[in-house]
């Protein structure tokens, strides 16, 4: 029968990669603010056609306010899962099983 070790535990703990992170920060770009937010701010219009979308990438085209969003989000989902776990009844002590 398999036993619970602490040591091995603690060892596994300490080598969890980091997290990765849902978005990327938002990033400015230059292009964007000269093809797109200045002649908008002129009144002009604009061609989405001709726009290079390699010029720019996805952090480029992000709201300030999403990477607060995902990590609020990420919390919710964290109490959600913790309040679950509260409500599963503790296995019995004879077992003596970790899981």
């Amino acid at each position: 029968m398999l036993e619970f070790s602490p040591e091995t535990f603690t060892e596994l703990l300490h080598a969890i990669p980091e997290a990765i992170p849902y978005c990327e920060e938002p990033q400015h770009s230059e292009y964007l603010q000269k093809e797109v937010f200045d002649k908008l701010g002129k009144g002009e219009t604009i061609d989405l056609t001709k726009l290079d979308l390699n010029a720019f990438d996805l952090c480029h085209t992000a709201m300030m306010w999403s990477g607060d969003h995902y990590r609020s989000m990420e919390q919710s989902w964290q109490k959600g899962f913790n309040k679950m776990l509260k409500l599963i009844q503790a296995s019995a002590r004879e077992k003596r099983a970790f899981f």
